[in-house]
Parts: structure tokens; sequence; C-alpha cells
């Protein structure tokens, strides 16, 4: 199946800080069927038969300290996932930076980092243009308890595990639950999903993976 011309996505709002918020443009392009209705989550943490992030401890105990060791890889095992990560952050426009390339994942830097609580939010191509299926084609495969690992350049490897899968209409996305800031260690990540419309030359819809922390998950890589 060739490949369509890229086409520009909707805009979304996503939380720099608590109240500072910035819009960026999600930007990628072949139909995709049968999603499941938005906003409704294909499995999630409620039904998640594995571990489930703990609440905040009842007295204060000292913060993780994330770890700021370079991102290297990012790796989805069950859908052969296995590409490199590069930094991309907000323009002085508000808009937020594409990943570079069909094979590359990109982290923004106003996320989260791995080994403190928060989000750590990545974004890659579902298709590529004179490319085809692209990083993140098979990210809708995924199922529950699924592993996502994120490598850092000291030999770091953190270990996540999907708890929900939820497509959302591109125009009305709660984009602050999406990229804001989560009570524990999660990673989510965005792409696009849903049909194609080709008078606008845009996907309807935006698929979104969230995925949390297993504990003492992180070790030097083999």
């Amino acid at each position: 199946m060739k490949a369509r011309k890229i086409a520009a996505g909707a805009l979304f709002v996503i939380g720099l800080a608590a109240t500072a918020f910035a819009v960026f443009l999600l930007v990628w392009g072949l139909p995709q069927d049968g999603e499941p209705d938005v906003g409704e989550p294909v499995f999630s943490i409620e039904n998640f038969d594995g571990w489930v992030p703990p609440e905040p401890a009842a007295t204060a105990t000292p913060e993780p300290q994330a770890n700021t060791s370079p991102f290297v890889k990012l790796a989805v095992p069950r859908v052969g996932i296995d590409a490199p990560i590069v930094v991309r952050g907000v323009k002085p426009d508000g808009a937020m930076q594409d990943p570079p390339g069909p094979k590359t994942v990109a982290w923004y830097n106003f996320s989260g980092r791995p080994g403190a609580r928060g989000n750590i939010v990545m974004a890659g191509h579902v298709d590529y243009v004179n490319y085809g299926p692209a990083v993140f084609w098979r990210l809708r495969d995924l199922k529950e308890g699924d592993e996502i690992l994120v490598y850092l350049e000291d030999g770091s490897v953190y270990r996540y595990q999907v708890v929900s899968l939820t497509y959302y209409n591109a125009d009305d996305a709660p984009i602050a639950e999406i990229v804001g800031p989560t009570p524990y260690e999660a990673i989510t990540l965005i792409t696009c999903g849903g049909n194609f419309d080709r008078s606008v030359r845009e996907y309807d819809k935006r698929l979104i993976v969230r995925g949390a922390r297993v504990p003492d998950a992180a070790s030097a890589a083999p």
C-alpha cells in the first residue's frame, strides 16, 4: 500500500507546567479501521491484573531523583518497536516539534524523566510520506501488561507495563489529562489513528497508550 502524503493533524493544547500551556500540531497519515468508541479505553488500569501504581504515601517521604542521563532508545517488544529517541521541545510559536522521521521517537523535554514521579511524553509517526508504515504503526496492537522499555546512555533500562489504550477525537482530546503530570511514574505514547479524511488530509483520531513503571525495574543494560 502506498504511503499517502503527510497531512496536517489537529491542534492540541498541552501543559508545560501546572499553570502553563502551549499548542502543538500532530502530523501523520494512513487510515486505520476498527477503532473503538472514542474516549472509551480498550482496556484501562481498573481491569489491569498486574502491578497497580500505589497511592501516595500518607507520610512525607523523600522524592526519588530523576535520572538525567540522555535517552537512547525505546523498545516495545510485542509490536517490534526498537527505535532511537531524539529530544524535541516546543517552538516559540507554541507548536510542538514533530518527530524528525519515520524511524525515530520524540521525547518532549517539558515532560517527565525516568526514576521520578511524573509523565514521560513521547510521540512517533504512524506512517510517513514516501516511506509507508512508520515506527508507531503497530502501537494499536498493544495489550495490557505489554512491556515498554526505555534505555538511557548510562546503561540504565526502565521498564513499564501498558495499563491503558484509548482513542480520542483529534479536535477535542483531553490534552491536560494526556500529557499532564501523573501521581506515579508513567509513560505516554502518542500517535494518530482512526480514519484519514481526504478532504482535509488528516486523521480524525489520536491513539494514546499509557504505561506505568514496574517497581525496581531500572537495571544495567545487557
